[in-house]
């Protein structure tokens, strides 16, 4: 088992964030569109089937 450092912890705050971010403009473009567009169904179906690790590990 690794060793927690600070520093992995910063990494994955850092992974985190970026996802988080990610999202938040998605869901900005979403609140634009007046419909949703295919793309975005497909692609949040394909986050909804992934397991939260292999998500975040990308």
């Amino acid at each position: 088992m690794e060793n927690l450092t600070m520093n992995n912890v910063y990494a994955l705050l850092q992974k985190i964030d970026y996802r988080l971010k990610t999202i938040e403009q998605d869901i900005h473009e979403l609140k634009e569109e007046p419909e949703l567009r295919p793309e975005y169904v497909e692609k949040a179906k394909r986050i909804m089937k992934q397991k939260p690790n292999t998500y975040w590990d990308r």
